[in-house]
């Protein structure tokens, strides 16, 4: 799912993943430096923009702390959290992921009417569509830009991508769909044979919730 993250959050989630895989959650400022290959002053704000995005998606119990003297970079976390809700979080605030939200449900006939919808400018959206387009191509899938733009490709790998996607997204903490309910789904999966859908796991269900 990384090539889905933006530009501008990936070094966010490069540092995260580098503190966070290191012993005792726990790295040297050198390492982190390079690491990242950026500059002191460039860390200590991307390490402020990450706290402050931290707070902003309701995660008081995520910080970076920073040891001058030691000159260490900590994650402050709760022993049984990891960092997938980060990823998720970054990964719902991408244009690529809002671009595959939309053309999920809906169809646009021009690019042009699509980045209006989206307010993001034409270039963003044809660039945004070529970068998608790359990443989709070992799936079978591509959005196609002729006659409108849209998804295409075989519906039960569209259902399958979409269905894995959402179920890294949002799992279990989040129904994105406002236009059917989660226990409708569940009412119509009532009648399906045994010998077809048995619920074992909560992923498995919330994995066919969305591909249904």
């Amino acid at each position: 799912m990384r090539e889905l993250l933006d530009s501008r959050y990936l070094k966010k989630m490069e540092l995260i993943e580098l503190i966070f895989f290191s012993k005792n959650h726990s790295i040297s400022q050198e390492e982190l430096l390079e690491g990242l290959g950026v500059t002191y002053p460039t860390l200590m704000a991307t390490v402020d923009k990450v706290n402050l995005d931290a707070n902003d998606f309701g995660y008081s119990d995520f910080a970076i702390v920073h040891s001058p003297q030691q000159q260490l970079f900590s994650l402050d976390i709760k022993e049984d959290l990891g960092i997938q809700f980060m990823f998720s979080s970054y990964l719902k605030k991408s244009i690529k992921f809002q671009l595959l939200a939309i053309l999920l449900t809906r169809s646009f006939p021009t690019m042009k009417l699509l980045a209006e919808k989206m307010n993001v400018s034409y270039f963003s959206i044809r660039q945004t569509i070529k970068e998608l387009n790359e990443a989709l191509d070992s799936k079978h899938l591509s959005i196609s830009t002729e006659k409108e733009v849209a998804i295409t490709g075989n519906e039960l790998v569209v259902r399958l991508y979409y269905a894995t996607l959402y179920l890294f997204v949002y799992g279990g903490g989040e129904w994105p769909f406002s236009f059917i309910r989660y226990f409708e789904i569940s009412e119509l999966l009532k009648d399906v044979p045994n010998e077809i859908y048995i619920s074992g796991t909560i992923d498995k269900t919330l994995l066919v919730h969305y591909y249904t």
